[in-house]
């Protein structure tokens, strides 16, 4: 059992699932920080093969003191973090966490203040959102959303901003083997590049949605042309409704909705082949990652209420299996994915809401 900096906080994975990155938020200010656990399962070669090293869970030396630390991405071997408020990009290289003795130190850039986003789009470059020039100090307001993306080296050097003023409103970001998605008011922005260049499109959501659509959460698989994305609803121009779940396609420019009703969270299979809903009904439903068609669907939890703020259920895929946390039960709960049942369950109290696996997933080793 290890504390952390603030209640309700969010538990991520690295990219290769040896450590735990613990996002800590609130209530209090002094209270946001940044916390590494190194799970102490990982392979260690050993002449012409690996072995298999488990060690305890440990808390790493890595602990960042950083204002509103939300937006996290995985991507190229690096977990990028963006602190909300000031705008900060905090970019931890996985492999240096491994080597390093309690000395790492993590790149940060600077944004600006604004609501962003921004990972490691390419093995030596970072894109990240550009601030709204009216946001002069943060406050939660549009005016503080961003209103574009441009690239830049980890040394600070712009190398594309042809898109840096292509997306108002910009909220949500996510990223797959054909390149990033940013939510944007009128539609989505899609970069990606060729032979080292890059290129930005603008994807308008359907003109018979009326302007009453937005996507700000987006979901990728490097495995999956498709991305997903939930949607929030301005009726007649006033803020905010849930919306249904949206299938946008980044290959032929297109996006429609493929389930009506609001998710509390959702996940892509190991493969990419198929994309997990849960709604409020308690139902998870499973969507073929090519077409968006539904495909299976269980009854997992109870019904349960949406409300921002308060804690709803969470799920995580690891291999064949899916997890789910349940904080109206205080249960985390085991999937079979094949047979799309409950198969373990364990009674851990309070109302868990975030879960993240550490360790390894179909690995070769050998067995000393």
């Amino acid at each position: 059992m290890f504390k952390v900096a603030a209640p309700g906080a969010t538990v991520h994975t690295s990219p290769t699932n040896r450590y735990a990155i613990v996002l800590a938020r609130g209530p209090e200010a002094g209270d946001d920080r940044i916390h590494v656990f190194d799970g102490g399962v990982f392979l260690v070669k050993h002449g012409d093969h690996f072995d298999l090293a488990q060690e305890p869970v440990t808390r790493h030396a890595l602990e960042i003191v950083e204002e509103w630390p939300v937006h996290y991405v995985n991507s190229h071997g690096w977990t990028t973090i963006f602190a909300d408020t000031n705008g900060h990009v905090i970019l931890i290289k996985e492999l240096g966490l491994t080597i390093s003795i309690g000395d790492y130190e993590p790149i940060v850039l600077d944004a600006g203040f604004q609501h962003g986003a921004a990972f490691v789009i390419a093995d030596d470059h970072v894109i990240l959102s550009t601030s709204n020039p009216a946001c002069t100090e943060f406050i939660p307001s549009p005016d503080c959303l961003p209103v574009g993306v441009e690239v830049r080296t980890f040394d600070d050097e712009v190398v594309y901003d042809a898109a840096n003023n292509s997306c108002p409103g910009l909220h949500g970001e996510s990223h797959n083997e054909h390149g990033a998605v940013f939510g944007c008011f009128g539609g989505v922005l899609f970069v990606h590049s060729h032979d080292g260049q890059y290129e930005h499109e603008f994807i308008p959501y359907p003109a018979e949605t009326g302007g009453e659509v937005a996507l700000g959460l987006f979901y990728g698989h490097d495995h999956s042309d498709n991305f997903f994305a939930p949607a929030t609803l301005f009726p007649d121009g006033q803020c905010c409704e849930l919306g249904g779940v949206w299938l946008v396609d980044v290959v032929n420019h297109e996006m429609r909705e493929v389930f009506p009703e609001p998710s509390a969270a959702a996940a892509f299979s190991s493969d990419g082949e198929t994309f997990y809903v849960l709604a409020a009904d308690g139902v998870l439903r499973a969507f073929d990652a090519h077409d968006g068609e539904m495909v299976g669907t269980m009854q997992l939890v109870d019904p349960f209420e949406i409300v921002f703020g308060s804690p709803s259920p969470a799920i995580v895929v690891v291999g064949g299996w899916l997890y789910a946390a349940d904080p109206n039960s205080g249960r985390v709960l085991g999937v079979h994915l094949e047979h799309m049942e409950i198969e373990e369950e364990w009674d851990i109290g309070g109302a868990p809401s975030s879960l993240a696996f550490v360790g390894l997933i179909g690995a070769e080793y050998e067995d000393h």
